[in-house]
């Protein structure tokens, strides 16, 4: 389902998972089946980790991608796929408007 969506949702993309486990277990099944590297082919990853201190770094970094995407007219890689977690860092207080997802 991702790799569909991140095919027709142009700009940036956030989907949360329950936990930072279940992120896990999703990022690995993705690693495992081929799915990350397709996925990159479409929009660059970017994902929480549980107990990093750099979450600020991974959302701005996302933003700019996103952003940059948006001035690269013909560029096969479309914006940013962002994976976090709901009630985590990068779940609160943050407005993911417009292209940011």
């Amino acid at each position: 389902i991702l790799l569909e969506l991140c095919q027709v949702v142009p700009g940036g993309l956030v989907c949360f998972f329950p936990s930072y486990q279940s992120l896990t277990d999703c990022k690995s099944i993705l690693q495992k089946s081929g799915h990350v590297d397709k996925i990159s082919k479409i929009k660059t990853l970017f994902c929480d980790e549980a107990g990093s201190k750099n979450s600020d770094g991974i959302l701005e970094q996302y933003s700019k991608r996103v952003r940059s995407a948006k001035c690269a007219p013909g560029a096969t890689n479309t914006g940013a796929l962002l994976l976090s977690v709901l009630g985590g860092r990068m779940s609160e207080g943050i407005n993911f408007s417009d292209d940011l997802g």
